[in-house]
């Protein structure tokens, strides 16, 4: 005779949100041993799915925008790794303000970066560095962003306004109204 089992409400649920934590945190582990071998659009990659899963993992995303940082890899970002990097920060509720101005300082507002050296501690507008950056060059021309990457820009930038609230509007916040000043106008062409 066959018995009859029986599932409690919420027993499924619960052992499929079980293992999916398991999986996220065997994937997190993963990428972080991976880390110091990650690329710009890697990086940008889990970040993004980061922000996508609505996971706020601020010890990952601060080693993962530390790497982005870094001078063998800040200057190879596409602006749609870019921007999609920025959403997901925002989205993941990202809220550390000094890397969020050194992130913004990767941009220039031009339509293309000066082929010299930059201006990037200089402080943001036309022609300029989005500054923050710790003197590195600014790669990325904001004139090169297409409409979704100006929106993912603008979204981020919203949503970490949010995020990092009176404690971000120092330094973060400050350079992140240029920036989203800038892609409106960027936008609006």
């Amino acid at each position: 005779m066959r018995r009859l089992h029986l599932h409690r409400p919420g027993e499924e649920q619960r052992r499929l949100k079980s293992r999916y934590f398991y999986v996220l945190n065997s994937l997190f582990g993963r990428v972080k041993s991976l880390l110091p071998v990650l690329n710009a659009r890697g990086i940008a990659t889990v970040v993004h799915a980061v922000g996508s899963l609505n996971r706020n993992d601020t010890e990952g995303l601060e080693m993962l925008v530390q790497r982005a940082l870094a001078p063998d890899v800040r200057g190879n970002f596409s602006s749609m790794g870019f921007s999609n990097m920025v959403w997901a920060l925002g989205k993941a509720k990202f809220n550390d303000p000094t890397l969020w101005a050194q992130l913004f300082g990767m941009v220039y507002f031009g339509e293309r970066p000066p082929e010299g050296p930059s201006d990037a501690a200089g402080g943001g507008g036309t022609g300029e560095s989005g500054g923050g950056g710790g003197g590195a060059k600014a790669h990325l021309a904001l004139g090169t962003f297409n409409a979704l990457d100006l929106c993912n820009c603008l979204t981020g930038i919203s949503l970490m306004r949010a995020h990092c609230g009176v404690v971000g509007a120092a330094q973060g916040q400050q350079v992140g109204e240029e920036l989203f000043d800038q892609c409106l106008q960027h936008a609006c062409k």
